[in-house]
């Protein structure tokens, strides 16, 4: 419960800050203000220097593409291509899509660092270095065609977002500077203080978006986002890592990012790009408080594996 009280209840309350402030407030434009800061500034701050603070091995990027990268890719592809049999809207189909595939690396941290110490926060940060560039691309590129509609401009648009994200920017730097040795001393505090505000205002900005009162298709939206990341990917995750050759620590570490709720960068980003910011922020919330339970039941499982 020290884990549940110190990582995910923070989320939770900031969370309720955003939605009750949304209520006390209303649409003001400070909230514009505050989306195009987490976007542009601070979460790209928070990727690069957690990228490049990452001690990255080339033998730790097999066990972490085949349990985590490999299934990713298969459930967006498998989202994308279902679509119309599922009747959903593109918006819809973007909202579920990063639901099912993004994760709270603020919550893994905390995770990781009360089950191994020093090691899982190691073992967490470079399973995230390999997977947020990753989960990021498919993101970044389905939001970015389902805007363009037509296929050749979409293709364009896929490009040029991709080029100009400032997520994908942050990753690519993150692996510079990791290149280079690591933040530079100098630039270190900078890029602390701006990391610093990304989880808090990313909440409460997927909290000023939350709608509870939900439309059957939203429903079926948060279950299926639900299903696939808290349950399905944590599985195939468990799986996966039984036939492989690795510690308790990368073990541990590749389960818990499969099994992390989405994050609240992902609503601004649906804003960003015209995507269904309420489906996704609703998607994130109800994640977020059932993860309470259902990450500490993976992790119990694959302990027992």
């Amino acid at each position: 419960m020290s884990v549940v009280g110190s990582a995910v209840v923070p989320v939770v309350l900031a969370i309720a800050l955003g939605a009750g402030a949304r209520r006390v407030v209303g649409p003001v434009s400070a909230w514009r203000g505050l989306e195009w800061l987490t976007y542009y500034c601070f979460t790209p701050a928070m990727i690069a220097s957690a990228i490049g603070a990452a001690e990255l091995r080339a033998g730790a990027f097999p066990p972490i593409l085949l349990a985590l990268g490999l299934p990713t890719v298969v459930v967006a592809a498998a989202l994308v291509l279902l679509r119309a049999p599922m009747r959903q809207d593109e918006p819809a189909t973007g909202a579920v899509l990063q639901g099912s595939i993004r994760f709270n690396a603020y919550l893994g941290l905390a995770y990781s660092s009360a089950l191994h110490g020093a090691a899982g926060t190691a073992g967490f940060a470079v399973t995230a270095a390999v997977m947020v560039p990753v989960v990021n691309a498919l993101s970044v590129g389905t939001l970015a065609a389902y805007q363009a509609r037509s296929g050749a401009s979409a293709i364009r648009a896929v490009a040029r977002e991709m080029a100009g994200n400032p997520l994908i920017l942050g990753c690519l730097g993150g692996v510079a500077l990791n290149l280079a040795g690591g933040v530079p001393s100098l630039a270190e505090p900078v890029f602390s203080m701006l990391a610093g505000p990304a989880v808090v205002c990313g909440a409460i900005l997927t909290g000023t978006a939350l709608q509870w009162q939900l439309r059957g298709p939203d429903l079926v939206a948060i279950a299926i986002a639900s299903t696939l990341k808290l349950l399905v990917l944590p599985t195939i995750a468990i799986i996966v890592t039984l036939h492989l050759d690795v510690d308790t620590v990368v073990r541990d570490c590749l389960v818990l990012v499969s099994a992390l709720p989405a994050a609240p960068s992902a609503y601004v980003l649906a804003v960003r790009l015209g995507g269904d910011g309420r489906l996704t922020a609703s998607i994130t919330g109800v994640q977020t408080l059932l993860s309470v339970i259902t990450m500490p039941c993976m992790l119990a499982l694959v302990a027992l594996t």
